[in-house]
């Protein structure tokens, strides 16, 4: 029996599937420990996809680091995102996937009764951040939902980044810009071959980005011969990219904080996960 699993597995590996050893914590509440994903190549990824990524990034020492990461697929080339206290809208429209996003919550505790009740109604209260009953946790829309109906005794604060404040850790890392992760954007995910208008989208996004200076090809500008007026510059990049974030959409780091995802960094689309059991 051992023989034939591990026969079915090179099988799969090197007939059908590809596997990598991935942390999902910022996919799936709890999941901290590094699991078998299993995913199959990619044409196109469409959005809603959750693949798997291979990205270059800086280690503490600052050297040059390959990580591997699963995310979803929410921005296609061509799209315009924005994040509004942590709702993601593309192209002016709120996405499905707000629904089941994972979003941090303090639950705020009157007595032991009110932790025994909501256990009984499945569900998870988190871990004890204070002595005065707070709890912080993660929910999504329709668990909110629940537990306010369940338990209206409970006050319930969305733990979210007020829309003034910059962080330095969320692309561009500009303080032009007072982006943070639950308040992003509107940022354009660069099209192959389309022009970006550079004096519409902010340019600290795009060629003043050393590691994309490479990519996007700059036009500073000209005089159109027949309106005897200078055109705008703008940009034109010369690959897809796109943009991904995590399920525990509070608790991931993704494209809010690297930028955008260019296509050949995306290995391919998830088909299955295995947990797997540290000895």
């Amino acid at each position: 029996m051992i023989a034939l699993g591990l026969g079915l597995f090179f099988i799969i590996r090197n007939f059908f599937l590809d596997a990598a050893m991935v942390n999902l914590s910022s996919m799936y509440r709890g999941s901290n420990k590094r699991q078998l994903v299993f995913f199959q190549p990619l044409v196109n990824p469409t959005r809603g996809d959750i693949v798997i990524l291979r990205r270059k990034m800086l280690g503490p020492d600052s050297s040059l680091l390959t990580e591997t990461y699963v995310k979803r697929v929410i921005a296609l080339p061509g799209d315009t995102i924005l994040v509004d206290h942590g709702q993601v809208f593309v192209n002016q429209v709120s996405i499905p996937e707000n629904a089941y996003y994972l979003h941090n919550y303090i639950l705020q505790l009157r007595s032991m009764h009110d932790t025994s009740e909501l256990l009984a109604a499945g569900i998870n209260i988190g871990a004890l951040i204070d002595d005065s009953n707070a709890y912080m946790t993660q929910l999504t829309e329709s668990e909110l939902s629940e537990l306010q109906t369940r338990c209206p005794q409970v006050k319930v604060q969305h733990h979210s980044e007020d829309s003034e404040l910059f962080d330095e850790e969320v692309f561009p890392h500009h303080p032009s810009l007072k982006w943070n992760s639950d308040n992003f954007g509107p940022l354009y995910i660069p099209k192959m071959g389309i022009k970006i208008p550079a004096a519409f989208f902010p340019a600290v996004c795009y060629y003043a980005i050393p590691e994309y200076q490479k990519i996007f090809r700059l036009d500073s500008g000209h005089f159109d011969k027949g309106s005897l007026q200078k055109v705008k510059p703008w940009l034109v990049s010369t690959c897809d990219m796109y943009f991904a974030v995590g399920d525990n959409f509070d608790n991931s780091i993704d494209s809010r904080h690297w930028g955008f995802i260019l296509r050949n960094e995306i290995l391919g689309k998830v088909v299955f996960r295995k947990d797997t059991v540290r000895k």
